[in-house]
Order: structure tokens, then C-alpha cells, then sequence
């Protein structure tokens, strides 16, 4: 059984790729919990310490830290993957990808490429895009705007599943 996709990543479909994947990385979670944990207890040494003449410098470090984390998250990271993503003319040229069993066969007007299974290390289902990864930081992106109907798109996400997905060793 094979598969023909037409993809067509967006710059819209790339960022929502990246902000699902981070999401899923355990040290985000513990970064983010580290966080407000942060700010929750400087908060709350600050209201204990009522004589303290240290609130406001307390107080302006929690905001600092605040403001920077939001900087990185909404103005910066974007602006990254923007840049990212108009580097990348392999990721914005419209491809057909065919999927059998043995591998993903891609080809665009830059030339085709076909990699078989031995070389996925892994698979990503996210909210918006499925990634075939073939390296650390290297992924086939399939985004799931490109399929016709939500048939044909559960048909192709159990295909990968039983076909592209390694079990644990």
C-alpha cells in the first residue's frame, strides 16, 4: 500500500510545529515550573518580610524576570523561526511525498530525495503537522491541512504508526 501527499509547509504550519514540539520536551515543563515556583516564592518571602526595606528591588526582579521570559516567547522565538523557515527553500517548495512501506519517496522542483525506515528515529503526532524524523534536528513535516478528508488522514497516521514507528527496545 502507498500514499501520494501533497505538502505544502506554510511558515504558519512550521511555528505551530516548533511550539507543539517544545511543548513536549520534559526540560520546557520543568523549566516553566521552575519559573513560577521562582516567582511564587520571592513573592511570598516579600509579603512575610514586612519590615524589610528589600520589597521593591524583589518586587522590579520578579517583574525583570517575567518580562524577559515573555520577550523570549512571543517577540523572539518567532522572529527565530521566521528566519529559520525563509532559509530553508527545501521546506517551502511544494513537494509530493509517497509513503509505502519501506520508505518516504519526496520530490519538488528542487529534485527527490527517498529515505527508508531504517533511517527514522522517531515520529511526531502533533496538533497540526506530523514529523518523521530522520536525524536529531531533521523531519519530514506533514501538515494535516494537506490531507483531503479526516479519513484519509487517520488512514495515513495509522499507516505511519504501524510502519514508521520503532518499538522500544
Amino acid at each position: 500500500m502507498e500514499y501520494k501527499i501533497k505538502v505544502n509547509v506554510s511558515e504558519e504550519d512550521y511555528k505551530k510545529f516548533c511550539y507543539d514540539h517544545r511543548l513536549h520536551k520534559p526540560g520546557t515543563i520543568v523549566l516553566l515550573i521552575f519559573i513560577v515556583l521562582q516567582i511564587a516564592f520571592m513573592t511570598f518571602i516579600s509579603l512575610l518580610g514586612f519590615g524589610r526595606t528589600g520589597k521593591i528591588s524583589e518586587f522590579f526582579f520578579v517583574i525583570i524576570l517575567l518580562l524577559f521570559y515573555v520577550f523570549m516567547v512571543f517577540v523572539r522565538w518567532p522572529r527565530t523561526l521566521s528566519k529559520i523557515y525563509k532559509s530553508d527553500k527545501l521546506l517551502q517548495d511544494e513537494s509530493e511525498l509517497t509513503l509505502t512501506e519501506s520508505g518516504i519517496t519526496g520530490s519538488s522542483e528542487l529534485g527527490s530525495a527517498s529515505l527508508t525506515t531504517e533511517y527514522f528515529q522517531k515520529v511526531f503526532f502533533g496538533k497540526s503537522v506530523i514529523a518523521i524524523y530522520s536525524a536529531l534536528n531533521k523531519a519530514i513535516l506533514i501538515p494535516r491541512h494537506c490531507f483531503s478528508s479526516k479519513e484519509e488522514e487517520a488512514q495515513v497516521e495509522s499507516f505511519i504508526k504501524e510502519h514508521y514507528v520503532k518499538g522500544k527496545k
